[in-house]
């Protein structure tokens, strides 16, 4: 038997085997589906079955309620859906009108999932109060001192916060701010977080805002939006510009990386030797058959290691005898 007809057969004993397999897959697909189905009835009757109230027992009949209660299945307690993940308290308010709205929205929210444990609105009144302090908490005790209705409603309570401390929230206030934003030193990225909080309170149609984004931007970053295309929408431009910034800083931080070796990493010049130089000859006047060395006999001293001075060995100049002899004596000449 030839290789190629080798090869055919090894192709159809595949071809064989992935038509079984197809045909198993096949036979097992409405079985799975059936089991897909009965999965989804029982999801739906365990959540119809926690959904609904414990049963109140009967007390028309002790001994029959007993025996049947005896073979009857407990009820299971009712789910409350709204407790579904665990929420962080807020920060502490005292008044700050920039943090106000989130505060109330985060005490909104551990109402809305959290309902079980605020059951009332003073509950609800009085977890407002504990995320108090500063000129807040003060308000709150006036508050609750007068015994006024919204001592005891929650929205009502945050309705009244709202108006004391949230001095920012005017249309024509946050209009104003609008105006003057720009981006100063911060990236677009944050730039555009505090743009779109107040576009939300300025009531500014998309066009207007989009005028008075471009207006705040940098000038680096404008030059780069020259030649490109801005979009239809508010959110269109911010993108463009937080993409074009990004590459401005990426290409101002290469320049920084490419000129620091220059800088940073030249070869320090040779510093010399730390030899101690050698001793100078001291200054001696001439003397009547002691001349001034030769170039010649100098150099022959230094190559012998004969004194400076005197031309003997075992000693160098400085400590020559004869010219520490010459040192005593002028010493004594200048005592008289």
């Amino acid at each position: 038997m030839t290789e190629s007809s080798q090869g055919a057969a090894e192709l159809q004993e595949i071809r064989d085997a992935l038509i079984q397999l197809g045909a198993i897959i096949n036979a097992h697909a409405p079985q799975l589906r059936r089991l897909e189905l009965d999965m989804q009835q029982l999801n739906i009757t365990v959540r119809e079955l926690c959904a609904r109230p414990p049963p109140v027992p009967s007390t028309s009949d002790p001994s029959s309620g007993a025996e049947s209660s005896a073979h009857a299945a407990p009820a299971l307690p009712p789910v409350d859906p709204t407790i579904t993940i665990p929420l962080s308290a807020p920060q502490p308010f005292s008044g700050e009108p920039r943090t106000c709205r989130g505060f109330m929205l985060q005490c909104s929210q551990i109402f809305l999932h959290q309902a079980r444990l605020f059951p009332t609105e003073p509950a609800r009144v009085g977890y407002i109060i504990s995320r108090l302090s500063g000129s807040a908490l003060e308000w709150a005790a006036a508050v609750m001192d007068s015994q006024l209705p919204e001592a005891n409603d929650s929205q009502l309570f945050l309705h009244r916060l709202e108006l004391m401390f949230d001095t920012g929230r005017t249309e024509d206030q946050a209009a104003q701010r609008v105006l003057t934003i720009n981006q100063g030193t911060r990236s677009v990225a944050q730039y555009a977080v505090e743009f779109r909080t107040l576009a939300i309170r300025s009531g500014w149609g998309d066009q207007a805002l989009r005028s008075a984004f471009y207006r705040g931007l940098q000038e680096a970053v404008k030059d780069e939006m020259v030649n490109r295309d801005w979009g239809q929408s508010l959110d269109e431009l911010i993108h463009l510009a937080i993409h074009l910034d990004a590459r401005i800083q990426e290409h101002r931080r290469d320049r920084r990386e490419t000129r620091a070796p220059m800088t940073t990493f030249l070869p320090r010049p040779a510093t010399p030797a730390l030899n101690p130089a050698p001793a100078r000859l001291p200054e001696e006047p001439m003397e009547l058959g002691r001349l001034r060395l030769s170039r010649e006999e100098r150099s022959c001293r230094l190559q012998r290691g004969l004194c400076m001075y005197c031309g003997s060995s075992g000693h160098q100049a400085q400590h020559c005898p004869d010219l520490q002899g010459k040192d005593s004596a002028r010493q004594g000449t200048q005592g008289l």
